[in-house]
């Protein structure tokens, strides 16, 4: 697992083109609780300076990477609501290769975390990763 993960960090090539065979749209780059403003009825989306153009699965993944462990619900309903609000538009193809590009991006972090944090953090960062692992695991076959 890590040594196709590591593959996929040295030589991006391969999911960036299987990401860009993927319908693309506006998207935020930096999707995160800091850039959300919550008004009654909807969400204000904050800060486009990072903003590109790529399937929506890459925002959505890299909002639960770095939101993920905050929010009070099972990552598999975040899935599952996303799921519900793309309706037809959802790409399941596209957030798979999403998990692995946010494993490949965000990895490092973890690493970080596993290696130089407080207990309490190292523990997080342990469950975070068992839960990437396992969603990449599945969506390596892909590559």
């Amino acid at each position: 697992m890590a040594a196709a993960v590591f593959r996929a960090m040295e030589r991006p090539q391969p999911l960036a083109a299987l990401l860009r065979d993927c319908v693309a749209t506006l998207v935020h780059n930096d999707l995160r609780g800091a850039n959300l403003g919550l008004v009654p009825g909807r969400t204000v989306v904050l800060d486009w300076g990072l903003a590109g153009s790529g399937p929506p699965e890459l925002d959505f993944a890299w909002y639960v990477f770095v939101n993920g462990w905050r929010i009070d619900a099972a990552r598999e309903q975040l899935i599952d609501d996303f799921k519900r609000a793309e309706g037809d538009l959802h790409d399941p193809r596209a957030l798979e290769l999403s998990w692995i590009a946010q494993l490949c991006w965000h990895g490092p972090l973890l690493a970080h975390e596993l290696v130089e944090a407080s207990e309490e953090k190292r523990e997080r960062a342990r469950a975070e990763l068992a839960w990437w692992v396992a969603r990449v695991r599945a969506a390596l076959e892909l590559l």
